[in-house]
């Protein structure tokens, strides 16, 4: 098995729109994210507890939240 396959083996593309959709969305990209993370999404999916109805909603809650960090980081620099 090559580096490629394996990686494919190892992550799931938990951000990907459906192709029909997909074609028609050229800002959005689809990416990997390692399986053990995609199954500790899916568990907090799956507690009510917390707003979450996808795991893209998750995924982009989670980046839009670190994006705010770096940038204050990098407006305080300034």
């Amino acid at each position: 098995m090559n580096d490629k396959e394996n990686y494919y083996r190892t992550c799931i593309h938990a951000i990907t729109m459906p192709v029909s959709v997909e074609k028609k969305r050229k800002d959005y990209v689809p990416i990997g994210i390692p399986k053990e993370m995609v199954e500790l999404i899916d568990k907090i999916l799956q507690d009510k507890r917390f707003a979450y109805v996808s795991r893209q909603d998750f995924v982009r809650d989670a980046i839009r939240r670190r994006l705010d960090e770096i940038l204050k980081v990098y407006s305080e620099k300034q």
